[in-house]
């Protein structure tokens, strides 16, 4: 939360000019939807109408993404295929690929544009490669992760049995691996298609170009109707790639059985998460005729019969004060229930049977449907089945074939003269010639340091992630129809889908054109994409909730918020907090983009120093982007494998035992004073330092009230020599003793890590010998390579057991304690 204030700080958000310019936010509105047809249709004196030109330049975005997503995802795939080590058995090749994939995945994708113009001009190669750049950098690390997690037994087979590794790749890896390749390639296309306004309006190409040439113009109307489109545009793309990955690349109409094990898995899920009030109306009164006169009536009796149980309870309660007597035991639920509660409670119990039953007999169908469906796959009834799949996916791929074809004829190919190149080369030399000075503080050119920028980028993130994170925690609440009433959750669901459609940076062009240009207008946006992102995922946990236990806590006698707080947040909050870290990873390189717009200062800045030739600079503060963005994605990793996993990095972990490790002498030091020996593990010991520390205080501000004119160290000494049973002169004594026993307890543990590092490395050699002499006498190479495998396991094994042992605090301390005589 201090962070979230910090930030606010830092970012100087102005809700008051926000809410003062809401009128103005109403009114810019208004002026983008109030579109002239006639005047759009009107051709100028060129003989150009803006709805040709709206739909030309939306074509033109459109090809030139194509061409950019294939091209770079190919690349994309080679550097992946290059960076693992399970493919590529050279850790300098992967070492490379993987730096390549990691700078392109920091740098601000306009960056590219701005240096790419400086050779092919403002044209739309410099637009194609862009986006090439681009969706290498979502892409690369995409293909990394799948290529690791493939399942390579298959492979392995197909090696041992003698096949080449060509051959047992394409077998093996590439049918499980084919549809990871396309799937990533439509979020690839489906990403470049929302975000190649902003390149477009740099590189002067395309519908970004037309959208910036309006605003210059304040041709509110004409931005909007092309925003629209854009919008428009992603929605129809969004519904093809899902028809895509469905129909072509999972073949959903061909799967036998499929589709009904499906219907009746999804009606399973179904049944318990509804409602039990609306489940048993369902139940009861789907066949009744008029049955909406039923429903209401039953729907009356149910509030009544609950308002009767609670009249009754608190009647009760006034002549009742035990209030053992106020719950009695429920069998179903093994619960206390309240008595305001027995009447939801038996209801709910009623419920659950039915469900249960119906789920059951869904499940008994399901099992009967899995064995029929197994009978019936046969070759001859697949075969006869089996529609053309390679009719359907020729012409698929044979259409974004020609389409890519037809987007590199389109796509001008030009060269800048030789002289602009060699300025180019020059000014990217100078990039790497650093302003070091600007990485700190300010200069004579530059009025905001590199560090300035970006705490402010990083402010900017925090803020539009917190704000957008809360609206989308409630959006996602009331969208769910597991918390609210069913109607209510559609209508929030439809709400949703819309913001969803809308990309981050439309949301900056409008907040810049109401309240100016500054980064709260880049937190605002932030925010309106984390919660459009945010919102469907949080929905989907929402609904995965155990209602059981909800209705468990509403019996116990639990309000609304109190089964919200402890039935609902409980089994939530972990993949709610999982989503926003994640969310956040993007948010803090997507502020840099908005800058563009107006809506962040370290964009902004970025694009003006390039512009006034300031390349030092702009070197500077590209390098200060990409070491806090790497900084940043090892933060967000860490904190997912501490949510996901409860697995700290290496580093903390190494800090944490040695802060462990100090304190534990500390804590043994206690124990020894008082049993004279070490008998207590961790925990138990430190439990016992902070009890034993308690009672000497208690003891000690007992005495110092007593005795108000006596020192503190000689009451102190008086404390520590009744509790421990010692006779210290003086603290200064006590003091030297202490130092005593606690430097021979770090020697001890010294000694003790070093005995068991020489033990380890001696247990190495011994193996690494034996591996020697017994692989001398295998011939057979395929159990030279099994008992290599098992070797290297073994030492696996033999290093985690090294490591488990080297931060066991357990060790016999005994010995080393010094009795105060012995001094």
């Amino acid at each position: 939360m201090n962070a979230v204030i910090v930030s606010f700080i830092i970012v100087d958000g102005n809700w008051g000019q926000l809410f003062n310019n809401f009128n103005n936010l109403v009114l810019r509105l208004k002026q983008m939807f109030k579109w002239d047809f006639k005047n759009f249709f009107e051709k100028n004196r060129f003989g150009e109408s803006f709805m040709n030109r709206a739909l030309m330049s939306l074509l033109s975005t459109f090809l030139i993404s194509i061409s950019g997503t294939i091209i770079g995802t190919i690349i994309s795939l080679i550097i992946a295929i290059c960076s693992s080590y399970r493919v590529v058995k050279n850790k300098f090749i992967n070492s490379i690929c993987i730096s390549i994939l990691a700078i392109l995945r920091t740098i601000p994708s306009f960056v590219f544009s701005l240096i790419l113009i400086g050779y092919f001009g403002q044209s739309s190669l410099t637009l194609m490669i862009s986006i090439c750049l681009f969706t290498i950098s979502i892409t690369g690390r995409l293909y990394l992760e799948k290529i690791e997690h493939l399942n390579y037994k298959v492979y392995d087979s197909l090696r041992a049995t003698g096949s080449t590794k060509t051959n047992a790749y394409i077998a093996g890896v590439m049918p499980e691996f084919t549809w990871n390749i396309f799937s990533v390639m439509f979020y690839a296309f489906e990403t470049n298609i929302r975000y190649i306004a902003i390149i477009g309006g740099i590189t002067k190409v395309g519908i970004g170009e037309l959208i910036n040439n309006n605003i210059s113009l304040q041709r509110w109307d004409r931005v909007g109707f092309l925003l629209f489109l854009l919008v428009l545009f992603i929605v129809i793309l969004e519904s093809l790639i899902y028809l895509a990955k469905n129909y072509l690349l999972m073949d959903k109409d061909f799967i036998i059985g499929k589709n009904k094990e499906k219907n009746i898995i999804k009606k399973i899920n179904k049944i318990k998460n509804m409602n039990n009030l609306k489940y048993y109306i369902n139940i009861k009164y789907k066949f009744i005729k008029k049955n909406k006169q039923e429903i209401k009536k039953f729907k009356k009796t149910h509030k009544n019969n609950i308002r009767v149980n609670k009249l009754s309870f608190n009647s009760f309660i006034k002549n009742e004060p035990n209030i053992k007597k106020w719950f009695i035991y429920d069998q179903y639920f093994s619960i206390w229930v309240r008595l305001d509660k027995t009447y939801v409670t038996y209801f709910n119990k009623e419920v659950e049977i039915l469900k249960n039953i119906e789920i059951e007999s869904l499940k008994e169908m399901l099992v009967k449907l899995k064995e029929n469906n197994k009978k019936l796959i046969t070759p001859r009834y697949v075969n006869s089945k089996r529609p053309k799949n390679w009719v359907k996916r020729l012409i698929f791929f044979g259409i974004i074939f020609i389409l890519f074809i037809y987007s590199l004829t389109n796509i001008k190919f030009v060269i800048m003269d030789k002289e602009i190149i060699n300025s180019t080369n020059q000014s990217i030399k100078r990039i790497f010639n650093i302003d070091w000075k600007s990485l700190f503080m300010q200069t004579n050119k530059v009025s905001h340091s590199v560090i300035s920028l970006i705490i402010e980028t990083l402010a900017t993130a925090v803020l539009g992630t917190f704000i957008g994170s809360l609206l989308a925690y409630f959006l996602g609440l009331l969208s769910s129809d597991t918390i609210v009433n069913f109607y209510v959750a559609k209508i929030f669901k439809f709400i949703t889908i819309i913001i969803r459609a809308v990309p981050t940076y439309i949301y900056a062009i409008i907040f810049v054109s109401v309240i100016g240009l500054g980064p709260f207008n880049g937190s605002l946006a932030i925010a309106m994409g984390t919660m459009s992102m945010l919102t469907k995922y949080n929905r989907e946990v929402f609904e995965s909730i155990n209602t059981k236990l909800i209705s468990q806590l509403q019996a116990t006698g639990f309000n609304f918020l109190q089964k919200f707080k402890y039935g609902v947040i409980p089994q939530t909050n972990s993949n709610v907090i999982a989503y926003i870290i994640y969310r956040f990873d993007i948010n803090f390189k997507e502020v840099a983009t908005l800058g563009l717009v107006g809506a962040g200062t370290l964009g902004y800045l970025l694009n003006a120093y390039f512009s006034l030739r300031w390349f030092e600079q702009f070197g500077a503060l590209s390098f200060g982007i990409i070491l806090f963005t790497f900084l940043m994605e090892w933060i967000a990793k860490m904190m997912r494998e501490k949510i996901k996993y409860n697995k700290n990095p290496k580093l903390i972990d190494f800090i944490i035992n040695k802060i462990r490790s100090l304190k534990y002498i500390n804590y043994k030091f206690e124990e020894l004073m008082f049993f004279k020996k070490s008998t207590l593990l961790f925990e138990e010991s430190r439990a016992f330092y902070y009890y034993s520390n308690n009672e000497i205080f208690k003891e000690f501000k007992i005495r110092k009230k007593i005795n108000n004119n006596v020192k503190n160290n000689e009451l102190l000494i008086n404390c520590i020599n009744d509790y421990y049973k010692s006779n210290f002169k003086n603290y200064s004594e006590y003091k030297i003793y202490k130092l005593r026993v606690l430097k021979n307890i770090k020697n001890h543990r010294k000694d003790y890590l070093t005995e068991i590092k020489t033990t380890y490395k001696n247990k190495l050699k011994n193996n690494k010998t034996k591996f020697k002499i017994q692989i001398k006498e295998l011939n057979n190479k395929e159990k030279v390579n099994n008992f290599t495998n098992e070797y290297k396991k073994e030492l696996k094994n033999n290093k985690y057991s090294y490591k488990n042992i080297k931060n066991l605090l357990e060790w016999d301390i005994n010995k080393y304690y010094i009795n105060f005589k012995e001094l």
